[in-house]
């Protein structure tokens, strides 16, 4: 009766079974095996065949050092990869000899996908280091204009020509407002990490126009073409908070970082399309660009993508969080001395 039970378990079992002879030949094999064989391999397996059968090169390569060393009497565990249908899957597999009258005679091998585990440790581990990230780079950050302050405070006092300490003033202001960018920058990143979501109905025109309102105090504003393409209409819901955070920021980008000399003419173009599923948002501009091989750090915590750049370095890490959390993707590439082009999808609030 145990063994029926036994059998029984291993058949309904999620977690994959087979067990070979000392032939590499399948002597039995449960239902997710059959399943997983087809997903991977696009073979049914049978009774009798050798599992070197339906496996490539590359998986022979993997796998049959792994199945000597059970027939040679070892027990083990290993982490598998496999890769099916543009996803990567990770399975933790183990290997266990079975002997008849001390002699080994074959091997039964258990495969546990472990995917989402892995994927949770990975992801644990990723905001771990940005963690470190933001406690070291805030701390050196905030600590940096603050020694300026005392410094610059120190000299106040042994100053007597008025003029200079004018001058140290203004300096001292300089630090106290680069405290308080990044102090507001981090209140951001907190705000949109820790917040709950908003469901208000958004009019993309509106928040446009306050952004570049907003904005309009930039050097040389005025000789930027701006290009808007709007298909907004039907309703899209989303967190206003959050949609205004993201378009911000990317504005700010393409203006700040426009090309100094007047050719080509600076131009940005924004383009908003939405549906009863998502809006598409993309963001472009034909500035100073960004240096090949650095695109894929720019959404990092605190990193600058050009020495240009007077700000936290933590705009595009708001942004990118802020994208994440409403559920969206976001992409960015760029061409040095030619430009930058950002696109966001980001759900339809009001279809979930």
């Amino acid at each position: 009766m145990d063994e029926v039970k036994y059998r029984l378990l291993v058949e309904n079992s999620s977690d994959s079974f087979w067990a070979i002879d000392e032939n590499y030949k399948l002597t039995s094999f449960n239902n997710s095996f059959f399943e997983s064989s087809k997903l991977f391999y696009g073979v049914s397996p049978f009774i009798g065949m050798s599992v070197m059968d339906f496996l490539n090169s590359n998986n022979k390569t993997n796998w049959l050092p792994l199945y000597n060393r059970v027939l040679k009497g070892e027990f083990f565990s290993e982490e598998i990869i496999e890769h099916t249908l543009g996803l990567q899957l990770c399975f933790d597999v183990s290997f266990n000899p079975i002997t008849v009258n001390s002699v080994i005679c074959g091997a039964a091998i258990f495969s546990k996908d472990i995917t989402a585990r892995k994927n949770i440790e990975q992801q644990l581990e990723y905001k771990v280091n940005e963690l470190n990230t933001f406690v070291y780079k805030a701390t050196h950050d905030l600590r940096s204009p603050l020694v300026s302050v005392i410094g610059l405070v120190q000299l106040v006092k042994q100053e007597t020509a008025l003029s200079e300490i004018q001058n140290y003033i203004d300096m001292i202001g300089q630090s106290v407002q680069k405290m308080d960018h990044l102090l507001i920058d981090l209140v951001k990143i907190v705000n949109v990490s820790q917040g709950q979501l908003a469901k208000d109905k958004i009019d993309f025109v509106w928040i446009v126009d306050e952004v570049l309102d907003s904005l309009a105090f930039r050097p040389e504003f005025s000789k930027i073409i701006f290009r808007k393409h709007y298909n907004v209409d039907i309703d899209y819901y989303g967190d206003s908070g959050l949609m205004n955070s993201i378009l911000q920021n990317i504005i700010d980008n393409a203006i700040k970082y426009k090309k100094k000399e007047d050719e080509p003419e600076p131009m940005i173009i924004i383009a908003i399309d939405v549906d009863a599923s998502q809006v598409k948002i993309g963001i472009t501009d034909n500035g100073i660009g960004i240096q090949e091989g650095l695109v894929e750090k720019v959404f990092d915590m605190f990193y600058r993508a050009t020495s240009a750049s007077d700000g936290t370095g933590l705009g595009l890490y708001i942004v990118k969080t802020a994208v994440e959390k409403m559920g969206g993707k976001i992409n960015l590439s760029s061409v040095y001395d030619k430009g930058t082009s950002v696109s966001i999808v980001i759900p339809n609030f009001s279809s979930i």
